[in-house]
């Protein structure tokens, strides 16, 4: 970074690659399946590693979005934000493929499935970013070989089909100490 401007360098050179002297960039992210993301005049827009814009300068990063947005992309598409505060996806040409009606989009689990966001409760968006689970839960956690529910009061496991595998969970358990032992 140089003067509120911001370049690049290779990590394992330490050579510049993206000079901040000769750029108008106010913020710069990390470079991800090819692309980067950084902001000129208060908008963002994705440059390649030559430093030519591939999606113009045309989304708004806010203030107003409930989690911190990282403008990475994960398996073809990127969490960005518009001025209202709402999340979506863009595609490398910067169209969007999920419309920005979140309050969070995560980044994909291991299996391509992201956690969505609204008014405090959870859903998912599976791999083909089709609604798998509306945003009707209180808590979701996507695992290896499956997703835990949790929805007043009561918390269960289901495989990626939506088949029940556990019925009961618990949070956490404690163990409690009597004077004979445990």
């Amino acid at each position: 970074m140089q003067a509120d401007k911001c370049g690049y360098i290779d990590i394992d050179t330490g050579q510049i690659v993206i000079d901040a002297a000769e750029n108008d960039y106010s913020a710069a992210w990390d470079f991800r399946e090819g692309l980067a993301a950084v902001m000129r005049n208060g908008k963002i827009g994705f440059i390649n590693t030559n430093n030519e814009v591939v999606i113009p300068f045309q989304f708004e990063r806010t203030p107003l979005c409930d989690m911190e947005i990282y403008f990475i992309f994960h398996n073809g598409y990127c969490s960005m934000t518009i001025a209202e505060g709402k999340v979506g996806l863009i595609d490398r040409e910067g169209k969007w493929i999920v419309e920005p009606i979140f309050d969070e989009l995560w980044a994909p689990s291991e299996n391509g499935c992201r956690i969505i966001v609204n008014d405090g409760k959870y859903g998912v968006l599976d791999e083909q970013l089709n609604i798998a689970y509306p945003t009707e839960y209180d808590h979701i956690d996507i695992t290896a070989d499956g997703v835990v529910l949790s929805k007043d009061g009561h918390k269960w496991k289901v495989d990626y089909s939506g088949n029940i595998i556990q019925t009961y969970m618990v949070d956490f358990t404690s163990y409690l100490k009597y004077p004979n032992g445990y």
